[in-house]
């Protein structure tokens, strides 16, 4: 019965606007202006592989510039002006939260547009920022169908409907000028005190692997060969989270120590089959640290798991952090109390980093490619440049930003995308 009902959302007419030819439409790199400083936006730049364009663009920008790629900021209208004035180095994403979105899908993608067109006009190189939002269990724009949450499709057992509802929302969110989705969520919630149970789809580890299988399918398509791009403007790259011990805590930040087996047979289980069998594209680092060492500075983790253990695959898989994390790798020792924003809790400072600097080693030097945060990111481009001049860090970091970008290009900016109208009986 529960299926059945669920499954009455996801159908057609459900949906409240969607995509129609000759309506707005979300920017994408090629608005950008060409000239002689820009030759990867050239027309006979337009003509090369994705591979062959980054490594053009790669071959022009500075240090900075690239570290630039590697940053975040949460944005809002309110928000828009302090990102902008970053935009003379360009910076790599964009975070929607829904809570401050505009009040309808339309005055969202304008607004979107616009805040990009600011930001590729500024830059030197006319790069453009990757839009992403929360896909938890909606297009993550104003107006989109909220489907049920995941501890519900879960009880559904039912990996079709999974398939459908992401399906769903990768087409209103992609309509709406997402870029990038945050999820599916592949946590395998055992301990119920846990407070955002309501996340995940069970605490069962094969009933959330085939259902985030199911999902990231509904979200990316069907999966290709290794490191083939997603084509179809209507999917999208998807950042399964959290890699990879967050359901079995009773608080955010607390850290968790089991035993390799219960790590790998339950709650890496969902993760690898993500990367391995799914086509997943990137992994969001967990709160917790996992066996006492920091998500976003463990290099067992990030690297040796990820890239190395789990095959091709996952050397494709790029690496992000959650708000603050990086942040709170460093000690508070009053001159320096790096404080996140959201993660003021005890055990959430680990004070693994006399600096900020250092914290950046720790982090690049794991194998984390992207810092997410709420505001802009908390190291700032001048900080972050010069932890990743250190020699011992730029031969980690070189390769791992052409690959964090070839992907960003390839998936998260495509041509023409976000063409909408609004039709349906949802809020406008």
């Amino acid at each position: 019965m529960l299926a059945a009902v669920i499954a009455a959302a996801v159908v057609p007419a459900a949906i409240c606007w969607k995509p129609v030819a000759g309506s707005t439409a979300a920017l994408s790199v090629d608005d950008a202006a060409a000239d002689d400083s820009r030759p990867w936006l050239g027309a006979a730049a337009r003509a090369l592989s994705v591979d062959e364009r980054v490594e053009l663009l790669a071959a022009t920008m500075t240090q900075p510039e690239k570290v630039a790629q590697l940053l975040s900021a949460h944005v809002d209208e309110d928000t828009a002006e302090i990102v902008a004035s970053y935009s003379q180095l360009g910076f790599g994403v964009a975070c929607l939260p829904a809570r401050h979105s505009p009040n309808n899908a339309t005055h969202q993608l304008n607004w979107r547009n616009e805040l990009q067109q600011s930001i590729m006009g500024s830059s030197r190189l006319g790069i453009p920022v990757s839009f992403r939002g929360e896909l938890l269990h909606s297009g993550a724009v104003a107006g989109t169908t909220v489907f049920p949450m995941p501890c519900l499709l879960g009880a559904a057992w039912n990996r079709s409907l999974a398939r459908a509802v992401a399906s769903a929302a990768a087409a209103e969110a992609t309509a709406g000028g997402i870029d990038y989705g945050f999820g599916p969520v592949l946590q395998v919630a055992t301990d119920a005190r846990w407070g955002r149970v309501n996340e995940a789809y069970a605490e069962d580890p094969t009933l959330v692997t085939e259902l985030g299988l199911a999902a990231v399918e509904g979200f990316q398509g069907a999966p290709g060969s290794t490191g083939e791009y997603i084509r179809d403007e209507a999917k999208l790259p998807m950042q399964a989270k959290h890699f990879a011990m967050y359901g079995q805590i009773s608080h955010d930040t607390l850290p968790v120590d089991v035993s390799l087996t219960t790590l790998h047979d339950v709650y890496l289980r969902p993760f690898r089959a993500f990367v391995t069998r799914g086509g997943g594209r990137a992994v969001m680092a967990s709160h917790p640290p996992i066996r006492y060492v920091p998500a976003v500075a463990n290099r067992w983790l990030l690297t040796n798991l990820l890239r190395r253990e789990w095959g091709p695959e996952g050397t494709n898989v790029t690496t992000a952090s959650d708000c603050g994390d990086v942040g709170a790798l460093c000690r508070r020792d009053g001159s320096d109390p790096a404080k996140p924003g959201s993660r003021d809790a005890p055990g959430a400072n680990w004070g693994v980093a006399a600096s900020k600097q250092a914290a950046a080693e720790l982090a690049l030097t794991a194998g984390l490619d992207q810092e997410l945060d709420i505001g802009m990111s908390s190291f700032n481009f001048p900080l972050l440049s010069n932890a990743t001049s250190a020699d011992a860090v730029s031969s980690r970091f070189e390769p791992r930003f052409l690959n964090h970008f070839r992907i960003f290009l390839a998936e998260s900016v495509k041509e023409k995308r976000g063409k909408l109208t609004e039709a349906g009986p949802g809020p406008q």
